[in-house]
């Protein structure tokens, strides 16, 4: 692939069906190992061994809230290096001169923070040295991931993360067949598999990267003040994940029904992951765009083309809750049934997260704005935190779910005002447009009939598009006409 054309705004349109449905096949590719990995684990340590496994991964990804703040503006600014001199050394190691002693000072204080941890998520003490040892690398596999991500490689990069699941899912068969899996051995496949990764990934930016530091103190200055709003949005954003959730679980309820909930949210994750794959090709092409003083088209995307794509992916969603939510029971048996009726609320949360993933997201990004991240997630964060606490030990798993679902709603609300008044966006319909997903999906679990559903999110969506057809008709005109002058 020829490096001077990935930097243009035409190559990002022109391949952005072939990138996109590429991603979307490594994406299937890395959740059918990715479950086939959970298959192996419940079936032979149980829903409690595997729980066990996910509570520990989830120490070591609590661990990275402090080192991976600057990870994002590799992304960000190795695009826009990629753009002017089709290389991002000064991008990779402005970041990597961030990340080394931050790693260092942070693991030398792992006696203040792991204890801790372990204490909250009831680990074993032998599980320190496997925390450690998973955070550390996936430090430095996210670190070359955004480097590939600012290189315009979107396809490599979705190559990597599916031989990551099938790597691991290799591991764990030998292990099966030797007859050693068990609690550590398992950890010792999720570690193993991104150091891989890590270093072929690492191998494939060789032309890219400079093998000698190149840091300008411009570059360090536009990083941090790039990253500083990330801070606390990587600390609050915790308490909107599963982690926060995993604390309260397994507080209140257990190990085995963390990892009835972790299989769950996993499911709804995955299938989140598709706007997520359409997101990370738009950040590129906005900061291309605005690279190339073509503003008017990602304002255009926005306002016009943007809605159009949450309500089909809201609807989208209800199919896919469907999907999932028989296939789980089959899979996983009878001890995993209950997660198979927990992923209709879960998947909610991916129809509500459309405007962020298809378009707020990228764009926060593209325009520097992250102090809008920050304020994101706090709303979400700590609206997830109090209905956590109201919810959870009333409603168990059930609770949790719909604390998700409040919370995500939120954040995605004042994220679509404070874009709008912030940049002098007129106000747009992507809000509205998720409601037919979230309804369809709520009746759906109240009923437990898939037509019920259905129906009812079709006729929101029809009602939808009628209130708002001018602007769905800009939409299509503006992806016609970019897509004529492209080629």
């Amino acid at each position: 692939m020829d490096p001077a054309e990935r930097r243009s705004s035409g190559w990002d349109i022109r391949n952005a069906p072939r990138n996109y449905i590429s991603l979307v096949v490594f994406q299937a590719g890395s959740a059918f190992f990715s479950f086939a990995a959970v298959w192996i684990i419940t079936k032979y340590l149980g829903s409690a061994g595997y729980g066990g496994v996910v509570a520990t991964i989830a120490a070591s990804q609590v661990a990275q809230i402090f080192v991976n703040w600057t990870a994002l503006s590799v992304a960000r600014f190795g695009v826009e290096e990629f753009v002017n001199t089709g290389r991002i050394s000064n991008s990779f190691w402005t970041r990597t001169i961030i990340l080394l002693p931050n790693t260092i000072v942070f693991l030398l204080f792992s006696f203040l923070w792991l204890p801790l941890l372990s204490e909250w998520l009831t680990l074993p003490p032998e599980a320190g040295f496997y925390v450690g040892l998973h955070f550390v690398v996936s430090a430095m596999w996210l670190h070359v991931q955004y480097a590939i991500q600012g290189a315009k490689l979107p396809r490599l990069h979705g190559l990597l993360i599916a031989a990551e699941r099938g790597v691991i899912f290799l591991i764990l068969v030998i292990l099966v067949w030797a007859d050693l899996l068990g609690f550590y051995t398992a950890l010792i496949a999720y570690i193993g598999s991104p150091l891989l990764m890590t270093v072929i990934g690492s191998i494939s930016l060789r032309g890219l990267v400079s093998w000698r530091f190149e840091i300008g103190r411009d570059w360090l200055w536009r990083i941090i003040k790039f990253s500083i709003p990330l801070i606390p949005y990587s600390f609050i954003g915790y308490f909107s994940s599963m982690y926060l959730d995993s604390i309260f679980i397994v507080g209140y309820l257990g190990k085995a029904e963390l990892g009835v909930y972790s299989l769950a949210y996993q499911t709804a994750g995955i299938l989140m992951q598709l706007p997520l794959l359409a997101g990370s090709l738009l950040l590129p092409f906005f900061v291309t765009l605005r690279t190339s003083n073509k503003e008017t088209q990602i304002s255009g995307y926005m306002q016009d083309v943007m809605p159009v794509l949450c309500l089909l992916w809201a609807v989208g969603c209800v199919f896919a809750a469907l999907v999932l939510s028989l296939l789980i029971p089959l899979a996983f048996g009878v001890e995993m049934s209950a997660a198979g009726r927990l992923v209709l609320l879960l998947t909610a949360c991916t129809a509500i997260n459309g405007p962020v993933l298809f378009g707020y997201g990228a764009f926060i990004n593209a325009y520097s704005a992250t102090y809008i991240s920050t304020i994101l997630t706090t709303v979400l964060g700590l609206t997830n935190l109090v209905f956590n606490i109201v919810l959870i030990p009333k409603y168990g798993l059930t609770g949790a779910a719909f604390a998700s679902i409040v919370a995500y709603f939120a954040s995605v609300l004042v994220t679509a005002m404070v874009i709008s008044y912030r940049f002098n966006i007129k106000r747009d319909w992507a809000i509205e447009s998720t409601i037919p997903g979230i309804m369809g999906l709520v009746v759906f679990w109240l009923t437990e009939s898939f037509f019920a559903g259905i129906l009812f999110a079709g006729a929101l969506a029809v009602v939808i598009t009628l209130i708002n057809r001018s602007s769905v008709g800009r939409g299509i005109s503006l992806l016609a006409a970019i897509r004529s002058r492209n080629g």
